[in-house]
């Protein structure tokens, strides 16, 4: 609605949502002087701050909007060495905002509302996933404020790269005419795992209202409710059936984008090459990837009753391996 306010509803049809990050990762790895001021790098050898910015882009992909996302500290965040205490503002109207690393953060959709996937280790450890609703504010002259709520953070364990299905198209032989479009209602899933699929059923810890445009994003009814943070309702943990063997494809988008024609959802995925992650001369972590798009489809209902959520999905199809060229040719 913000959004809509600004920039109007029928130009948003033609706009898109970005996240931008800027962090360390791959500051300065292995690179001369001379080739950082060949390649315009900057000197610094960590940033000014680590943060994560929400853009929105014209038809061309050029940004014509931006603001860095900010917690707001109405609760504990955290749950491990690094914790945020709730925080007051001085008139004791509010709550302070600030700045806190979202380290791969990541846009995904439910019940109508953006949110945003991410993790960050000294606050909740490496192994879980940190979720939050986007809270979007025009703030005049075509401005707006992003803001994520600490009260409102749930987490998915265990692991990361894990994105969500909210949008199911159902099998038209388990819902009734062919090319139905009917979809799950209020159902999240977690995908954690790509081969074999792995996909978790996750409690919302906060109702969160829909979307109150027309331009809902997706038809889901109101969320499921979990007093706890870990939002895993089986609290599956991957490979807790024993050594299951798994492949090295590795999940890269937030959410994955339902096919209605194949009652199928698609998302893209990459491989480590090597398969380690271990330091080389050209990265701090493994040598490059490659990327496939793939797809998974949800079973008949009547080959998954009785079984758990991970068994409720299963591998469709998978392309090819790519490479995204390099943006630089001295860097090809």
């Amino acid at each position: 609605e913000p959004l809509a306010e600004i920039y109007g509803s029928e130009e948003m049809n033609s706009m898109y949502l970005g996240l931008l990050l800027f962090g360390n990762s791959q500051c300065k790895w292995n690179i001369t002087k001379e080739e950082a001021e060949k390649e315009k790098l900057s000197p610094l050898e960590e940033p000014s701050s680590k943060r994560s910015m929400v853009l929105v882009l014209n038809e061309n992909l050029a940004p014509i909007g931006e603001a860095v996302l900010q917690l707001e500290h109405d609760a504990m965040w955290g749950e491990k060495r690094k914790k945020y205490p709730k925080k007051r503002t001085a008139d004791g109207k509010g709550f302070e905002k600030s700045i806190v690393e979202l380290d791969d953060a990541r846009l995904f959709f439910h019940n109508g509302r953006l949110h945003v996937l991410y993790r960050n280790g000294p606050s909740f450890g490496f192994d879980k996933q940190v979720q939050n609703p986007i809270h979007i504010t025009a703030i005049g002259d075509k401005r707006f404020e992003a803001v994520i709520k600490a009260s409102e953070a749930f987490t998915v364990c265990c692991g990361r790269n894990i994105a969500f299905m909210s949008e199911l198209p159902i099998s038209a032989n388990s819902v009734g005419a062919p090319g139905s479009h009917t979809h799950s209602k209020g159902d999240l899933f977690a995908l954690t795992w790509i081969d074999p699929v792995t996909a978790d059923l996750v409690h919302h810890p906060k109702a969160m209202p829909a979307s109150r445009t027309g331009r809902k994003l997706m038809d889901t009814g109101a969320v499921v409710l979990d007093d706890g943070m870990d939002g895993i309702i089986s609290r599956r943990r991957l490979g807790s059936k024993g050594k299951v063997k798994k492949s090295s494809i590795h999940g890269t988008n937030g959410y994955l984008v339902p096919l209605h024609s194949s009652n199928e959802l698609l998302g893209i995925a990459h491989f480590h090459r090597p398969e380690h992650r271990d330091t080389s001369h050209y990265a701090r972590h493994g040598h490059h990837y490659t990327h496939a798009f793939f797809t998974i489809q949800r079973k008949e209902k009547s080959v998954v009753e009785g079984e758990d959520n991970a068994s409720k999905f299963k591998l469709k199809r998978i392309s090819n391996e790519f490479v995204f060229m390099s943006p630089t040719p001295s860097n090809a």
